[in-house]
């Protein structure tokens, strides 16, 4: 079985990203040249022109260091397009203006139980981690042979530390698999 590591970005991320970027270039540089200087005062296509430099030089740096993170922030960097898409989706569907209308009069209300979610999964972790911090070390999941009873995966599910106490419990809360963070 053939694996790869995670340092070695894959052909198809490069490929689809060099793809994207050079239908990103070809798409600014078809504007600027048909529409002229006049274009260079829109400020969406300057943005588009930032967003376009900063994929380049994401990418070139990616390839250059070969580094996988780079790689990644490259993909995110493309994701700032997304502007471009939803004024695209607009334009053909005009309904979508009304959903995106639905999803910004719902954000303050999403933002205020997010904060308070994140508040419950912060005390909740402090006492999980106080109570259970340390107790599940990976040594003793070796000895105890539990990785051959429960999913590999799931063992990094423990109160050992803050940050993996609020994902055990977002997973919990989200009735992720909780059967095997029971047998862990």
């Amino acid at each position: 079985m053939h694996t790869t590591s995670l340092t070695e970005p894959s052909i198809m991320l490069i490929i689809s990203q060099m793809i994207c970027i050079i239908l990103l270039l070809i798409d600014i540089v078809a504007r600027l040249y048909y529409i002229g200087n006049s274009a260079l005062k829109s400020k969406f296509l300057l943005y588009e022109l930032i967003t376009l430099t900063l994929v380049l030089i994401s990418q070139f740096l990616s390839l250059y260091f070969q580094h996988e993170p780079l790689f990644i922030v490259t993909h995110y960097l493309i994701l700032l397009r997304f502007p471009r898409f939803y004024i695209g989706l607009t334009l053909i569907f005009p309904s979508y203006k009304q959903i995106y209308s639905v999803f910004i009069k719902l954000w303050p209300f999403c933002s205020q139980l997010g904060s308070v979610l994140f508040i419950f999964f912060f005390i909740y972790a402090a006492i999980g981690e106080s109570l259970f911090g340390g107790m599940l070390t990976f040594e003793t999941n070796f000895e105890t042979g539990c990785l051959d009873i429960v999913n590999p995966l799931y063992v990094f599910n423990n109160f050992n530390d803050m940050s993996s106490g609020m994902i055990t419990l977002f997973e919990l809360m989200m009735v992720n698999n909780w059967q095997y963070n029971v047998k862990v």
